[in-house]
């Protein structure tokens, strides 16, 4: 880590599935919800992953304004049980989506998610949160996991309230300008290879990827500075 943070200033982490476990609660809502289904762990985390690649997808036409919010959603659930053959309708994806808003707001942080904050915190690095989603819903989960006791209110960006959401290169190019620190200082930590090492390092910054899933690299050209799986392999 110490090679990675060489020159850095400030240090931003993507919030879904970075500084919390995102499986956790939408396990246990389909647990929950569709107990018929009977899914096994392994079942479960391949239909999670295509949900979050329908929802990334999903995304651009939300922010053009041809979906509503709730539509994506749904959408995403619809779409990525259609995949894998378990059909769902859009009675049962409402509730499971109602189910997984509930459990998003009894979340806990991420192994070590506390105590690298507070590591870069004491070595002088200006720590924030840069994260997709509905302005009201982040900050739900913001408090949820005590985030906002840590870092404070001007250093955390929700793409709903900038207008301009991942993986545009421009939220970073934006957040560098209101922090006034050049991207070749700034790095960002996130899992999702396309928003969060793609959009980063377009934009200049240095990237971590936490691979908490096994996934794969998407491309050869945007190199993140270090690969872990968990965040407590960065404290410092």
């Amino acid at each position: 880590m110490e090679t990675a943070l060489r020159g850095i200033k400030a240090v931003f982490f993507d919030l879904d599935d970075t500084l919390y476990d995102q499986m956790q609660p939408f396990r246990d809502a389909v647990h929950h919800t569709l107990p018929q289904l009977e899914m096994e762990e392994s079942a479960a985390e391949t239909l999670f992953r295509r949900v979050r690649h329908y929802s990334d997808r999903l995304w651009d036409k939300y922010k053009a304004g041809e979906l509503s919010l709730e539509d994506v959603r749904i959408q995403r659930l619809t779409l990525a049980f259609d995949e894998l053959g378990l059909g769902l309708d859009n009675e049962q994806a409402s509730l499971l989506q109602r189910d997984y808003e509930h459990r998003q707001q009894h979340i806990s942080l991420s192994n070590g998610a506390a105590e690298l904050i507070g590591a870069l915190q004491q070595k002088g690095i200006d720590t924030g949160i840069m994260t997709n989603g509905p302005y009201g819903h982040q900050w739900g989960k913001i408090r949820a996991l005590g985030l906002d006791l840590m870092i404070p209110e001007d250093r955390i960006f929700v793409s709903d309230a900038l207008g301009i959401a991942k993986p545009d290169p421009e939220v970073f190019h934006h957040i560098s300008r209101i922090i006034g620190q050049p991207p070749a200082n700034c790095l960002y930590i996130g899992d999702a290879w396309v928003n969060d090492v793609t959009a980063s390092t377009a934009a200049g910054w240095r990237a971590i990827w936490l691979n908490r899933r096994g996934g794969n690299p998407e491309d050869a050209i945007h190199k993140p500075v270090r690969i872990v799986g968990d965040l407590r392999e960065l404290i410092i």
